[in-house]
């Protein structure tokens, strides 16, 4: 068995997004198709996008891009958010992860991102990589006249829409 870590090709990206699908325990049967890879990554730049290819099947992946971060003081820099990282079952415990985001890190400083950014569900795994949660808690106070979700407070949407709660089947 070859595995084959390297960067991703325009004509793999399917393969790839069937990979996270079943990285992030939502597989589907096919490949998503073209209409839906334009939509998602038709401006992504593939030089940050990783797959681990077993005998040609994606069987791990691995995505940054930049993203700016205010600093102390109001400055921006650029970071190197970290997401779609998925090891599918039967590839992990082989150091897969660990190649992709050594070669990814090194890039972000080749490219002067001073920090990394990580967007991720089960963030605790990435300590070993010097992650860490920024806060540990947060509070959120919403102005309900300005989020429109009461019309009686906001009126209607000037388009004519209105908001609605939906059951997540009919979604």
């Amino acid at each position: 068995m070859s595995l084959d870590v390297r960067t991703v090709t325009r004509s793999e990206i399917a393969d790839w997004m069937k990979a996270v699908g079943t990285g992030f325990l939502t597989p589907t049967a096919e490949k998503p198709g073209e209409e839906l890879v334009a939509d998602r990554f038709g401006d992504a730049d593939l030089s940050r996008m990783q797959g681990v290819f077993d005998d040609g099947r994606c069987v791990a992946t691995f995505r940054s891009f930049a993203q700016q971060l205010t600093v102390v003081g109001g400055a921006t820099v650029t970071a190197d958010a970290v997401t779609g990282v998925t090891v599918t079952p039967t590839h992990r415990r082989r150091g897969l992860l660990s190649r992709m985001m050594a070669t990814d890190l090194a890039a972000a400083k080749e490219r002067g991102e001073v920090v990394a950014s990580l967007i991720a569900a089960e963030y605790p795994i990435y300590g070993r990589y010097g992650f860490g949660p920024a806060a540990w808690n947060v509070e959120w106070e919403i102005a309900v006249h300005r989020a429109g979700l009461d019309p009686r407070r906001s009126g209607q949407p000037a388009d004519g829409g209105r908001i609605e709660l939906v059951d997540g089947a009919d979604v």
